[in-house]
This record gives C-alpha cells, sequence and structure tokens, in this order.
C-alpha cells in the first residue's frame, strides 16, 4: 500500500512519476535504501508523503531528494523519519529545494532525526486540477522555477498548464522508474502503519 517501497538497495534512482491515492507513503526507504535519488516526482494525496528510515541495526541512509512537488499527505506529516529507539539513525539524508504544502500533521517534521531540510518552499504548487489528478502547475505556481512542470514532462503539456520550462525538461531517452504509481481506488482514510511495531 505503498507508492515506491525501497527495502534494501544501493544507488536507486526514482523520477518522473506521478504518485498519488496511496494509502500509507508515496515513497518509503526502510530499512536499508542506501545512497537513493528522488527527483522530479510528484507525491500527492498519499497517507504519508515521504518516509526515511530503518529497523533492525539498519539505517537508510545518503539520499539525496530535490525537486520533488511533496503534497497534500492525508494523515501524517509530507515528509518526515522513523528510526526506532536504539537503531542506527540515518545520515546525511538531505530534503532540498522541493515544494511542499497540505499534510494534515503539518510539511515536514523533522521530530525523528536522520534527514535535514534545505531550502524547501511551504507553498500551495497551484495544480491544474488536482480532484482528477491533473497536476500540471499553473503559470503562477510559486514552484515553478524550483521543480519545473513535471506532469507536464510526464503526460504531456495542455492549454491550461504552463509549457516554458526549458531548463526543467524531462532528459529524452531517460525512463521513469515507474510511472503513474497512484491507484485509483478509494481507500480507507486511517493512519498509515508504522513498520515493524513503531509509533
Amino acid at each position: 500500500e505503498h507508492g515506491i517501497y525501497v527495502d534494501v538497495a544501493n544507488n536507486t534512482r526514482i523520477e518522473w512519476n506521478l504518485i498519488y491515492d496511496n494509502a500509507d507513503r508515496g515513497i518509503q526507504l526502510y530499512p536499508d535504501a542506501q545512497d537513493t535519488t528522488i527527483d522530479h516526482n510528484v507525491i500527492d494525496g498519499n497517507g504519508e508523503g515521504l518516509l526515511f528510515s530503518g529497523d533492525g541495526g539498519f539505517a537508510s541512509s545518503n539520499a539525496n531528494v530535490y525537486a520533488n512537488l511533496i503534497t497534500n499527505s492525508r494523515i501524517r506529516h509530507d515528509a518526515e523519519s522513523w528510526y526506532p529507539q536504539g537503531n542506527p539513525v540515518g545520515t546525511d539524508n538531505l530534503l532540498r529545494g522541493n515544494c511542499i504544502w497540505g499534510g494534515r500533521e503539518g510539511t515536514i517534521d523533522t521530530s525523528g532525526g536522520g534527514f535535514a531540510p534545505r531550502g524547501n518552499v511551504i507553498a500551495n504548487p497551484l495544480y491544474v486540477d488536482p480532484a482528477r489528478h491533473d497536476y500540471r502547475l499553473r503559470s503562477t505556481s510559486p514552484c515553478l522555477g524550483l521543480t519545473g512542470d513535471i506532469a507536464a514532462e510526464v503526460d504531456g503539456p495542455t492549454a491550461t498548464a504552463a509549457s516554458t520550462h526549458s531548463s526543467h525538461r524531462r532528459p529524452r531517452g531517460r525512463s521513469a522508474v515507474a510511472s503513474r504509481n497512484g491507484s485509483r481506488k478509494a481507500h480507507r482514510a486511517r493512519r498509515p502503519r508504522r513498520p515493524h511495531g513503531s509509533r
């Protein structure tokens, strides 16, 4: 019930996806995801947006998370971490230059440790029609200069979407790790489960 779950892996790259409406996390790094790069994704309307985590003596570390739209988490924060008591905490996880907005419990929660936010914009991205999963950005979006119009690059521009963001265009020939991971089925509103007896 996660959009993308990186379990035990090195050098994973997650890019150019629309990840929405998952009951638990949009992206979860747990328990031993090392050197993960996460960029140019729309992560919207999940129970929780992004989780840095670990367990069993492992700690996901060295993640570089940038130029994503992480929004409207329905149950928890848009970005947070969890490491059980006595477990190592992640190191050198960086959440930088993302546009973050609307989590039910808030945007970013650093109380669990293990990651550092830098230069993120906390602002409504002004999606064209989020209820219909049209995540293109309006021309007045405060996020355009930071992330570019991710959905327009994934799905193509429309007349209602801004389309002049050449500095953020998706590189030709690069395939996304997984496109449109969001599930359209209705999930009951519930607090996402924490791994293995966590809070």
